[in-house]
């Protein structure tokens, strides 16, 4: 705080690139995470943290953070800080579209979406009438992207690492994906069986 206050701070703060958050300890108000300081402590956020790895991590942070919350207001040792209403921002409530993909978004927004929204609700994306869950994804200095004159969404490559897929200032690597009612598993995996190769494309 005085950031992401609201329903959903975990999954915001990754979706929108933050490099670390934290846990504050603080009094009620009338308003939403309004009120006034007494502990934090940062927690960083690795560039492959999803947000089920960060809830689990700031859960065992938040309960050590309580314990001395509660010990040092029994000692009268704490100080209410009050909140810097000029940096407060907001984390509304994330919903199923939310994890809806949008190719045209540079590699690093759609990938921190991806991780954002994992485990729920997931990032998703359909092509030829299908809903492909996309589980994990990669950053790469892959090139290939920057001069082809694909769409974003465009599958340009499949094997066994994944596959790349156009997105609006590169490429992203996808490496797990779960289409329909079928298990999690590589895009190599799926293609062994399914209709799925370079050339075919997301919706944009």
């Amino acid at each position: 705080l005085p950031k992401y206050r609201g329903a959903a701070p975990i999954q915001w703060a990754i979706i929108n690139g933050e490099t670390k958050t934290g846990i504050t300890t603080m009094f009620t108000d009338i308003g939403l995470d309004t009120g006034d300081m007494l502990l934090q402590d940062e927690i960083e956020i690795h560039d492959k943290m999803t947000a089920g790895d960060l809830h689990d991590i700031m859960s065992l942070q938040g309960a050590k953070t309580l314990v001395r919350t509660l010990e040092e207001l029994e000692k009268g040792t704490l100080v209410k800080i009050k909140q810097d209403e000029s940096q407060a921002t907001y984390a509304p409530k994330i919903v199923k579209s939310t994890g809806c993909i949008d190719w045209t978004q540079t590699s690093r927004r759609i990938h921190d979406l991806i991780r954002g929204t994992t485990p729920w609700p997931g990032a998703f994306s359909c092509f030829c009438g299908c809903r492909a869950r996309i589980w994990h994804s990669e950053l790469t200095d892959e090139d290939r992207a920057l001069s082809c004159e694909a769409s974003p969404g465009a599958i340009l490559s499949l094997d066994s690492s994944g596959m790349l897929v156009k997105t609006g200032d590169g490429v992203l690597l996808i490496s797990e994906i779960q289409v329909d009612s079928c298990r999690r598993m590589t895009p190599g995996q799926y293609a062994c069986g399914h209709e799925l190769k370079a050339g075919m494309c997301f919706d944009a």
